[in-house]
């Protein structure tokens, strides 16, 4: 069960990476292409390391050209999300997240043939039913906008990216594709700032210092999920990532209690109850799916 693990300490990483963005986002930075951009060098240089040790270079031209494009829709994931948080609050776009796991459940069964029991099913969307009550506030803030479009597409990306590192990876070990990956997150990241002229003020680049230190951590994370992808069904994978909702709702509780100048979440009765029933529903899940 190696998967798990390495699926729970991705979520783990990328529920740290999401409360560091969002205070990010509130305080420094708003443009969705800088914030995408600066990505790549981070991802870059973890991935070029990694694979200096434990990984190699020299790859099939099949299994390259997968790599690099889970880089590509991992940028152009994160891209569509930051437009859409630009436009709308985040409490009203991540939500909407929980769409991937059902574009994933589908995908890997025309692609890949998963399939799995009645109780894991149930259980895969116990925990996406789970991410989604965890995440939301308010259900009058789903609404049809173009923020709604902009988090879809982001979704539909994400699943990709899942699905092209299982295609990958059912070619070579996993440890061959990191480098095409993170030449894939710099490529697309620095087409991003050619073609994006913004004169930057001095609390961006203090955002943007921040948000490069996150993104190392976020290239772990990632490492951490890929690798997971290629032991296990990319669909309960996938599934079981999700609890980075919940982890991100408990860091997110403790700074409110310890440092509310950082994050402050609001906690009334209802939301309490209705987050309650949310991590009930993510925990029978996982059992019920492993």
């Amino acid at each position: 069960m190696h998967w798990v693990i390495l699926t729970l300490i991705s979520a783990i990483l990328v529920s740290f990476v999401i409360l560091i963005e969002k205070y990010v986002i509130i305080h420094d930075l708003k443009d969705p292409v800088i914030m995408a951009g600066v990505l790549g060098p981070g991802f870059f240089l973890v991935y070029t390391i990694y694979t200096l040790i434990f990984g190699t270079f020299i790859i099939s031209l099949s299994a390259m050209i997968f790599a690099f494009f889970v880089g590509v829709f991992h940028v152009l994931a994160l891209f569509f999300y930051y437009k859409s948080i630009k436009k709308e609050e985040v409490s009203r776009i991540i939500p909407l997240f929980s769409i991937t796991g059902i574009f994933i459940l589908i995908f890997a069964f025309f692609f890949f043939g998963e399939t799995f029991s009645l109780i894991q099913y149930l259980g895969i969307f116990a925990i996406i039913i789970g991410s989604f009550l965890l995440s939301i506030k308010n259900f009058s803030d789903l609404r049809l906008s173009i923020a709604f479009l902009f988090a879809i597409i982001s979704s539909f990306l994400l699943a990709m990216r899942a699905i092209f590192v299982k295609f990958a990876s059912n070619l070579i070990p996993i440890t061959g594709i990191f480098f095409w990956v993170g030449l894939g997150v710099l490529t697309t990241s620095l087409i991003l700032f050619i073609t994006h002229y913004h004169k930057f003020s001095k609390k961006e680049f203090e955002g943007i210092e921040i948000l490069f230190f996150t993104s190392l951590l976020a290239a772990l994370g990632i490492l951490s999920f890929f690798s997971a992808i290629s032991l296990a069904p990319v669909t309960l994978v996938s599934t079981l990532f999700q609890t980075y909702v919940f982890f991100t709702f408990i860091g997110a509780t403790i700074l409110t209690l310890v440092y509310p100048k950082f994050i402050r979440e609001k906690l009334s009765k209802k939301i309490f109850i209705q987050k309650l029933i949310a991590i009930i529903l993510i925990f029978i899940g996982s059992y019920f799916i492993l």
